[in-house]
């Protein structure tokens, strides 16, 4: 068995032992799911913080989480900004389409 990243093993404990899919979709748990995604690139250095704090892709996505694809992309082709503004884009956007893009891998 593949061992599982952190963010992942947090969606999991997010979803419980129902498997509340809906729980994915509460600001609380979205922030956290997006900070957890944020984390996991950190540490695995796939982004970084540029001289003014703000967010920068410093190497390549593994293929092995393609959920971070969303957040990866939003980093890489836009503007740098900070993480709050990043999370912000995603929790009071108009579509919940970045969540939908964000699957764990099987």
């Amino acid at each position: 068995m593949n061992e599982l990243t952190f963010t992942e093993e947090y969606a999991l404990c997010v979803l419980g032992h129902k498997g509340m899919h809906s729980a994915l979709y509460s600001n609380e748990y979205s922030v956290c799911i997006i900070a957890a995604c944020l984390l996991q690139m950190l540490t695995d250095d796939v982004i970084g913080l540029d001289n003014k704090g703000k967010l920068v892709v410093i190497g390549k996505l593994s293929g092995s989480m393609p959920y971070l694809k969303s957040i990866y992309d939003a980093i890489a082709l836009g503007k740098p900004k900070k993480a709050k503004v990043l999370v912000e884009d995603y929790i009071f956007g108009i579509s919940n389409k970045p969540f939908q893009t964000m699957k764990l891998s099987n």
